[in-house]
């Protein structure tokens, strides 16, 4: 789960330049069953982040943009608390063919 964390903190760290329109702020976390469906969530909020950081540039952040980044993180919270309810080990995380994809994507937002 460190990695996990890991990635949450980033993205959490990264807020105060970040705003985020996000679809992937409604993803539905009970329909997540398997470790890779949760990996794949949280590649799809980095992503989200990602390319809100690259829309907002070196301009200050709307409060709206500020509203869909919270939307974000705490969705980010809410799937690392379904993983972990659900005994998804950090190992099984890893396991998965988007984790790599996934730190990759996450070091661009550091």
């Amino acid at each position: 789960m460190r990695k996990l964390k890991l990635v949450i903190s980033a993205l959490l760290i990264s807020g105060a330049t970040l705003s985020s329109c996000s679809s992937a702020a409604d993803i539905d976390v009970s329909k997540l069953e398997t470790p890779c469906d949760y990996m794949n969530a949280l590649g799809d909020i980095t992503k989200e982040a990602i390319d809100l950081k690259e829309s907002v540039g070196d301009n200050k952040p709307s409060e709206g943009d500020m509203s869909k980044l919270k939307a974000l993180t705490q969705k980010i919270g809410e799937i690392q608390q379904s993983s972990q309810s659900a005994g998804i080990s950090e190992q099984d995380l890893m396991e998965c063919e988007g984790a790599k994809e996934i730190m990759e994507t996450l070091s661009q937002i550091r």
